[in-house]
């Protein structure tokens, strides 16, 4: 190991607007690293027995959240590997608190609003977070989330879309090897 390189931490929680890649990449980097991965918005549903969008649907979005801050709690106590959040982890102070005072590595993948908006009406079905159009409430809710996102993480990954998620994974390991702290993303 070269002295610009330290060994990869072994809690790494990956941050960003949904859509971001957080599950894709985050399952590739942990298969990379011999860890173990988990999506909160998953383990949520696996507790429960429901889905987030019927969360959102039935009892509302301030109880998802609080599902979620729990959630979110439990698993940085007792999971070791890489945690994918939902997108709207940071929304709350008391998460972002946690992901910053628990010692693990915060990563936010930052990608552009037009690749979220393809990536969103050409995905799974998600529930809609406003009364807006996709791309006017992708543009919105990232515009407010932005700097929560960046508030939190220790490293900030520029996630290009004409990349192959393998050749990410590859540039996120060097970024977790690196010493140097990530430039504010509005760099």
């Amino acid at each position: 190991m070269s002295s610009l390189e330290r060994p990869l931490p072994s809690r790494i929680v990956l941050v960003g607007y949904r859509a971001s890649g957080k599950s894709t990449l985050g399952t590739l980097l942990a298969s990379r690293l011999g860890q173990a991965f988990l999506d909160l918005d998953r383990r949520i549903e696996e507790v429960h027995h429901r889905s987030i969008a019927s969360f959102f649907e039935n009892e509302g979005e301030e109880h998802f959240r609080d599902l979620e801050s729990n959630q979110l709690d439990a698993e940085m106590v007792s999971f070791e590997g890489v945690l994918a959040t939902g997108g709207g982890v940071v929304l709350r102070r008391s998460n972002r608190e946690l992901l910053a005072s628990r010692g693990w590595v915060v990563v936010y993948l930052r990608v552009p609003a037009d690749e979220l908006i393809r990536r969103l009406g050409h995905g799974e079905s998600r529930p809609a977070l406003t009364d807006l159009s996709l791309g006017d409430e992708v543009r919105q809710l990232l515009r407010e989330r932005e700097p929560l996102y960046c508030d939190v993480a220790d490293r900030v990954l520029e996630v290009d879309a004409e990349e192959a998620p393998e050749q990410t994974v590859a540039r996120l390991i060097g970024l977790l090897q690196d010493r140097s702290p990530s430039p504010p993303a509005d760099e």
